[in-house]
């Protein structure tokens, strides 16, 4: 039952993100990442959503698996889903627009990747690393 209610409150979640961000979407059939381009042109709502979109994709996951707190990526998986989970954990959404948005700041070369990558560049591979150096050192 648990699960079935889960299920139902993303399905709605991502309903209704999609129809707030529908307007953003490219008028072609293929699917497009968030650039940094259009990140910055982005509401603050419409940032808080799209970084909330991604908090309950992780949440999703870690909750699959079992995995509370979200344990350091072992490097076996395939999925970018553990990294994710580790690197953001304990951040807030707020903390992480101010690290997206100061990151294409000092990077303004990197406005055409996508807003995943500059999560990746300026949150979690910084964490991940970390976690990695705590584990060699131990």
């Amino acid at each position: 039952m648990r699960k079935r209610c889960v299920i139902a409150v993303y399905s709605i979640f991502f309903l209704v993100l999609g129809v707030g961000l529908a307007p953003l979407a490219a008028s072609g059939p293929e699917v497009q990442l968030l650039s940094g381009n259009l990140w910055q042109t982005l509401s603050r709502d419409n940032k808080i959503a799209y970084i909330w979109g991604i908090g309950n994709l992780v949440e999703l996951e870690r909750t699959n698996l079992g995995s509370h707190p979200p344990q350091a990526p072992t490097g076996d998986r395939k999925s970018f889903i553990p990294y994710l989970a580790h690197g953001l954990n304990g951040m807030t959404i707020e903390g992480i627009i101010e690290r997206v948005d100061a990151y294409y700041l000092a990077h303004p070369d990197q406005r055409g990747q996508p807003v995943l990558d500059a999560i990746f560049q300026a949150i979690v591979m910084p964490r991940v690393k970390e976690a990695r150096a705590g584990a060699r050192s131990q």
